[in-house]
């Protein structure tokens, strides 16, 4: 406790409650990983200040108790007359975060500069003050040099709030510059009228807190919407993918009705009525559901079981097989079908294969092979034929086909994260691969 001007003054009051506040704000910047690097280190240097000017106070009070002048009072009192306009021109920084412009940052430093060189000068003269005998403060010609940099660093905050009013339109952070330059301005004033320590320690302690808070709320305003326009970003590109695979869809199932297929397998069943009619009825059954499944196929969205895609795999064979009888040979090596895969995506490969197997086979029968395989990150569907093959470094002459694959390829990367692998040899015949990964489902996936 110390006795002064007839009042008992605690340390405790006057020390120990602002410097838990700024304490609690450098823990706060410690761990705070939303704030830019830079603005984090001018609060860190705003609160070395605030702390640097709240043990000055501490420090004034206890030397004022003194009966003689110590060159270690002019020194921290120099200090203290540097530190007030410190503070707001580091106050002035944060609110000017988004600024690039160097030369209004150095302009506004000449008020803290000033008072420095102001400071400094007590040890050499005795313009601005020194204290006498008895170690009373003398105020020199110069003394309220410090008042009138502090008013030109205020004013400069008010502008710096102007600003910000018209360019960021943030009406709430010009709220808490004005509340925070009339807490400093009651701390001048206390001041200048040599009263009321509590007030000028409270106004730094209290501006510094305030302007924190306010900045760390601004900053998790930003993160959430930040956030929010990721997801919107997100859900507009997953958007655009489900759009891009629905076309994509709708191209495989418009090149799966191909006009001349419907004819020749029209023609193949109208001579059967002929010859055999309960084979016609059952082929007529065959093609019926086969156009049914490439058009339930436009609405579905996700996945379907591999078993659904084998079904109409054998009924597109079935309708081949009727046109071209024994020169098509159709084999089933199936180990596995616990997975599931993008709507007509087997489908069309198999169309693909006997379409330019029959050719570009010269003589003998095509045979058509399709086989699945449960390895250990997944299951691998192969699908062979004996065909003519082609050289992959060759444009193909059948565009149709070539989107058809690529359709297929693009779908089965982005619906399951896996992949479709081409390889064909002139002469000897192409083997098409597609690899799904392990876990690949569908609550919706179709039987």
């Amino acid at each position: 406790m110390v006795y002064l001007d007839g009042m008992v003054v605690s340390y405790f009051d006057i020390y120990f409650l602002p410097c838990v506040c700024l304490t609690a704000i450098a823990f706060f910047l410690l761990h705070n990983k939303l704030m830019e690097r830079r603005v984090k280190w001018y609060f860190y240097a705003l609160i070395i200040a605030c702390l640097v000017e709240v043990f000055g106070y501490c420090f004034e009070i206890w030397a004022r108790t003194w009966t003689k002048p110590s060159i270690l009072r002019t020194a921290i009192d120099a200090l203290g007359y540097a530190i007030r306009p410190l503070i707001l021109y580091l106050v002035t920084l944060i609110a000017l975060r988004s600024s690039s412009n160097k030369y209004i940052k150095r302009l506004l430093a000449v008020p803290t500069i000033i008072c420095a060189v102001a400071g400094i000068s007590t040890f050499f003269c005795k313009l601005v003050y020194w204290y006498d005998e008895n170690n009373r403060v003398v105020r020199g010609p110069l003394f309220y040099t410090g008042y009138v940099m502090i008013i030109l660093s205020v004013l400069s905050l008010v502008i710096v709030s102007a600003t910000i009013a018209v360019h960021r339109e943030n009406k709430y952070e010009v709220s808490f510059l004005a509340i925070i330059v009339v807490l400093i301005l009651a701390g001048i004033y206390a001041e200048f009228m040599d009263r009321g320590v509590m007030v000028r320690c409270g106004s730094v302690t209290l501006s510094t807190l305030l302007y924190y808070f306010f900045f760390q709320t601004e900053l998790y305003k930003d993160s959430i919407l930040e956030e929010h326009m990721k997801v919107e970003k997100q859900n507009a590109k997953l958007a655009r993918q489900e759009a891009e695979l629905a076309e994509k869809r709708n191209q495989i199932m418009v090149s799966q009705i191909q006009p001349h297929f419907i004819f020749n397998v029209l023609g193949s069943i109208e001579q059967l009525c002929n010859v055999n009619p309960k084979k016609a009825g059952k082929a007529l059954h065959s093609f019926a559901r086969y156009l049914r499944t490439n058009l339930d196929s436009l609405g579905r969205t996700g996945l379907v079981q591999f078993k659904a895609e084998l079904q109409h795999v054998r009924t597109y064979m079935a309708l081949e097989e009727l046109r071209f009888e024994e020169d098509l040979h159709y084999v089933e090596d199936i180990e596995t079908d616990a997975f599931s895969l993008p709507a007509l995506s087997v489908q069309p490969l198999i169309e693909n294969a006997v379409k330019h197997g029959m050719m570009s086979k010269a003589e003998g029968i095509l045979t058509v092979r399709l086989s699945t395989r449960a390895v250990v990150d997944g299951s691998l569907i192969r699908i062979e034929d004996d065909g003519g093959g082609f050289d992959l470094r060759e444009t193909p002459e059948d565009n149709r086909a070539h989107i058809g694959l690529s359709n297929v390829k693009e779908r089965i990367r982005a619906m399951t994260g896996g992949d479709l692998m081409i390889e064909s040899v002139k002469g000897i015949g192409t083997t098409i691969t597609i690899w799904l990964p392990k876990g690949v489902t569908n609550e919706n996936s179709c039987g």
